[in-house]
Formats: structure tokens, C-alpha cells, sequence
């Protein structure tokens, strides 16, 4: 399979260990502080979203378990090569990061192929 390929969602330390089997693979981790999620999650207004901050906080509790078939959101984002901290609501200044976040990925010979 040739081609270059962007996965999103990794939930499981599972996924990143059967990628990482591949010398190109990159994990990057785009994180918000918690209240900046929340904030956003709100405001997609999808059914089922907790409604309140509490609740917010207990989900994510239980989907950053670190051991079990479960989600391990945690450990899943502490096995990352880079974390980007998303705390703007400017998407230009995330796109202009993401650009040369990919730039810098192509330079290195590591991940090029």
C-alpha cells in the first residue's frame, strides 16, 4: 500500500503500537486545556454531549483508562512524537501550525519516503 495517509482519532495504545510497526509513521497529538474542549464540544451541540463541565470531566476520566480493551485516550496521547497545544480558536494560526508541522516532518529523512 503506497500513498501518504493522515488516520485521525487514535484511542487505543493497541492502534499506535500496530502503526509504529512502519518507519514513516508519525503520531501527533493536538490537545486543548480541558475548559477550551468543553467550550468547544458545547458549541457543536451533537446529542448525547455532556452538558455540564462535571460531566465532561467523568467522561473523560473513563475514556483515559490505561490498561483494558477500553478507550486509553491518556497513554494513547503520551506515546505521541509531537503534541500541538490547539488553545486559539483562530483556524488560520492552526493551519500556518499544521503546514509546518508537515514541512518538518517531509524534511526529515526519518519519515520520508
Amino acid at each position: 500500500m503506497g500513498g501518504k495517509y493522515c488516520i485521525t482519532s487514535l484511542r487505543h495504545s493497541c492502534e499506535v503500537n500496530a502503526l509504529r510497526e512502519r518507519e514513516d509513521f508519525v503520531l501527533v497529538n493536538v490537545d486543548a486545556p480541558q475548559h477550551i474542549r468543553f467550550e468547544r464540544m458545547q458549541k457543536r451541540k451533537r446529542p448525547g454531549d455532556p452538558v455540564t463541565l462535571e460531566r465532561f470531566i467523568e467522561l473523560e476520566k473513563k475514556e483515559s483508562q490505561t490498561s483494558g480493551p477500553g478507550q486509553q485516550l491518556s497513554k494513547t496521547a503520551n506515546m505521541s512524537n509531537i503534541t500541538i497545544m490547539n488553545d486559539s480558536n483562530d483556524m488560520a494560526t492552526l493551519e500556518c501550525i499544521i503546514e509546518n508541522l508537515l514541512k518538518n516532518i517531509k524534511k526529515c529523512s526519518r519519515y520520508a519516503r
